[in-house]
């Protein structure tokens, strides 16, 4: 028996809405998915870079001099007299019951020998060198990547460092009084100079570093 034409087109109507509404379920179904997904995702990445600025920051600080999270105590610091800080880079601050102890300072040398090395300094409220760690070079193996304390003994110079003199700032083959690492005599004058210059940045700045308001970065 042939259906009426009427009720063919008004089933054939239904079907096609149906299959319409399983679409839309379908979709809104899936983008939710998408997004608790993403959303997990984008939270795993968080813990993961807080972890591991926890990790890097912790190797310049002593864990006694503060009981703050430090690495959440951040800034973000550009100024011509910082090196590498023509985009903002971070500075973390550590506290001992409110009052900033130390600061860790992000200063690039960007003209390493094979390019920018990304160093993290510490310096306590009394404007002294507590620690220098490169945390991203691409200096040369066996030579340059010696700025690495598991590679040498060299960085760790830097420890207890204060304003000085000029030599106490330049290598011995420059008149000064540091000593270069064998082979890579750029990566440790560069590595020297950003230090000390950092250094300066924050003696002629730590009042309103210590002061500035957190700003965490977008």
């Amino acid at each position: 028996m042939n259906m009426p034409k009427d009720t063919y087109t008004e089933n054939s109507t239904n079907n096609r809405l149906r299959s319409i509404i399983a679409l839309i379920i379908f979709a809104i179904v899936a983008t939710l998915i998408i997004n608790l997904i993403a959303q997990k995702t984008q939270q795993d990445i968080t813990a993961n870079q807080a972890a591991h600025a926890m990790q890097t920051i912790s190797e310049v600080l002593p864990p006694d001099n503060h009981n703050n999270e430090p690495h959440l105590d951040v800034i973000w610091l550009s100024d011509m007299a910082l090196p590498g800080s023509q985009s903002p880079l971070p500075a973390y601050r550590a506290r001992f019951d409110q009052e900033v102890t130390a600061t860790v300072i992000t200063a690039i040398a960007d003209a390493g020998y094979v390019g920018p090395i990304k160093l993290l300094i510490s310096i306590n409220n009394e404007g002294k060198i507590i620690r220098v760690r490169a945390i991203e070079h691409r200096e040369t193996p066996g030579l340059g990547d010696k700025i690495e304390p598991k590679k040498s003994n060299w960085i760790n110079l830097f420890d207890g460092a204060d304003l000085g003199t000029a030599a106490d700032w330049s290598l011995r083959r420059d008149g000064g009084k540091i000593d270069h690492i064998s082979g890579a005599t750029i990566t440790s004058r560069v590595v020297t100079q950003t230090v000390h210059a950092t250094l300066k940045y924050y003696l002629a700045n730590s009042t309103v570093i210590h002061a500035a308001r957190d700003e965490p970065k977008e």
